[in-house]
């Protein structure tokens, strides 16, 4: 549902980028022609999201020349990014449905997605995990995440 949603949610104008990773695409994917810019991340071996989404997503998206990067990673299913680490009885839920952490993958997914928005959602400084600290070194409040889908 998180990458469906939040591709749905890129239309309309509320948010300056949007993240996307695997899932199942919106039915109306010529509404994406009016969305803020993509980054997506695919597994080829993905049991949930059909074969071919990234392919298609990137085709929706140039129909509107949105700024995009669609990626599909060969050798990973669905839930590539996610190191959640369940339990014997989950793993094997995990392995029915094709899903598993993939070290490689989810590092350039991140990347990706870092850069992407460091493009996209111009900030003072670059994007970066945690709250930033002032000069006095307290924790400052971080950036507002406004745009952030």
């Amino acid at each position: 549902m998180g990458g469906q949603l939040a591709l749905q949610l890129s239309v309309g104008g509320l948010f300056d980028a949007c993240a996307a990773n695997y899932g199942v695409l919106p039915k109306d994917l010529h509404a994406l022609r009016d969305a803020c810019p993509v980054v997506a991340s695919y597994g080829a071996k993905d049991l949930i999201a059909r074969r071919g989404s990234a392919a298609r997503l990137d085709a929706a998206l140039a129909k509107g020349d949105v700024p995009r990067d669609i990626r599909e990673y060969p050798d990973v299913g669905h839930g590539f990014i996610n190191d959640w680490r369940f339990p014997g009885p989950v793993r094997f839920i995990e392995r029915a449905v094709g899903a598993s952490y993939s070290a490689a993958e989810a590092e350039d997914a991140w990347r990706r997605m870092l850069e992407f928005f460091n493009c996209y959602l111009p900030l003072d400084g670059p994007l970066a995990p945690g709250p930033a600290a002032d000069a006095a070194g307290k924790t400052a409040t971080p950036p507002d995440p406004v745009g952030l889908v």
